[in-house]
Parts: structure tokens; sequence; C-alpha cells
């Protein structure tokens, strides 16, 4: 199962690596649109959401939701081998779900021929 071509160049996070925002922002991208996916990508969400609902997040001085320390090795695992994974997976035709070749903090859905060198 992959998203409709409408989602190629479609940016789901820039401007941050921060991992407890990558998460958010992936997580709702699936959810918000898990009405195009199959039952089975619907289970694998809804597997990444009972995870992600298990790390601590905590409030950070400035206001800003944090991971605990104890759930930083976990939620990165949850980010890119559940979460990232599933959405190459389900990536459009011809795109790549990862950052963008010209800055690092752009996540999205992008063209694979602009990996080639």
């Amino acid at each position: 199962m992959t998203l409709p071509k409408e989602f190629k160049g479609a940016i789901l996070s820039e401007g941050t690596m921060r991992t407890e925002d990558l998460i958010v922002s992936f997580s709702a991208f699936l959810v918000n649109n898990r009405w195009l996916m199959t039952k089975a990508v619907c289970k694998k969400i809804d597997s990444i959401i009972k995870r992600i609902d298990n790390l601590l997040f905590i409030a950070d001085s400035f206001g800003r939701s944090r991971l605990d320390d104890g759930c930083v090795e976990e939620a990165s695992e949850v980010l890119w081998l559940e979460i990232a994974w599933l959405l190459n997976q389900i990536a459009p035709d011809d795109c790549y779900f990862g950052s963008h070749i010209g800055d690092g903090s752009c996540y999205g859905f992008f063209d694979i021929d602009d990996l080639s060198f």
C-alpha cells in the first residue's frame, strides 16, 4: 500500500531534529491519514501509538515536552525503526520518506531521483 501521488513533496516536519518533535509530527500524520491505509497498516499504527503512549514525556524549562532521560533510547527506536520505517513503506511511488538532501531537518516524502548523485 502506498500513499497517493499527491503526497509527493509533502513535508511532515522541518526545523527540528528533536526526537520528541519528530515522534509527534510523524505519528500525527499517520493518525490523521489512517483513512487512506489498509487494515494491516492501521494495525501497525495502533501498535506504534501504544508504544508512544508508554514513553514518559515531561515539561522542560521552556514549557516544551521532552522525553524523560530513561526513555530516550526506546523513543529513538520507536521513531526510526517503527515510525520512519512505516512511512518509508507507504511513501508514494518513486518517493522515499526521510530528510531532504539539502536540509537534514526537513522530513517528508521526496522524489527518489533526488538521491542520485
